[in-house]
């Protein structure tokens, strides 16, 4: 089991810096989080904003296709009988 978290956990580590690589001049900065709203299409935090908001301007989602979002993914950690 430690050996497979090992693993995971270089995997993660890898994954991270490339995304870091690639995201050039996008570091996750305090001014960037300030101005979360100006960046809608990148969800900075959970909560979209220090405010609290939950509220994004992206247009994608409106009343004529709402009904048909479904969900993608699930995941339920720590729940009896899952592997």
């Amino acid at each position: 089991m430690k050996t497979i978290l090992a693993i995971l956990s270089v995997g993660l580590l890898g994954l991270l810096a490339l995304a870091q690589q690639r995201s050039g001049n996008n570091a996750l900065t305090d001014d960037r989080l300030l101005k979360a709203q100006a960046e809608p299409q990148n969800w900075l935090m959970y909560w979209g904003n220090y405010q609290g908001t939950h509220f994004s301007s992206l247009k994608q989602v409106d009343k004529t296709n709402v009904d048909k979002i479904r969900a993608v993914f699930d995941q339920y950690p720590n729940v009896v009988g899952t592997k």
